[in-house]
């Protein structure tokens, strides 16, 4: 297992009082340890990619499944480029005089926890990123090469 920590504290306890660790080579915990979240700013370790991981991980498995909500966001016409409706609409006393041209987009976010609000995908990206690109890198001695 992979322990994860949000404090100094409660890493320690998974290596040594619930053991977590025990038979795993002292280099590979040192880098188990440089990875944690507490070694972050504190207001920064709760959104720390590996943080979020542990806090999904556990509300999926002991408590519920995740709250989402289907949010909508409107853009003016000049609007980052992801799949959205374009349309126009009228406005003001005379709606034929005054039109908008808008986007509209649609997603998946997450209702609760320090991630509220962000895209399930745009979120789950950033973990699988973090892991492949600075988590996996730092193990690769350990590993006979594919």
């Amino acid at each position: 297992m992979f322990p994860i920590g949000l404090t100094k504290a409660a890493f320690d306890n998974a290596v040594t009082g619930q053991r977590r660790l025990n038979d795993i080579n002292t280099k590979a915990v040192a880098i188990i340890e440089e990875l944690q979240p507490f070694r972050t700013h504190p207001k920064e370790s709760q959104m720390s990619p590996l943080a979020v991981l542990e806090e999904l991980t556990n509300l999926n498995k002991h408590r519920r499944t995740f709250l989402t909500a289907f949010e909508g966001i409107v853009y003016g016409e000049k609007s980052p480029d992801f799949p959205a409706l374009t349309f126009t609409f009228g406005v003001g006393p005379d709606p034929s005089k005054m039109q908008v041209k808008a986007r509209i987009a649609n997603y998946v976010a997450f209702q609760d926890g320090p991630w509220k609000g962000i895209e399930v995908s745009q979120l789950l990206g950033t973990i699988n990123k973090h892991i492949a690109t600075d988590v996996l890198p730092k193990f690769k001695g350990f590993f006979p090469p594919c």
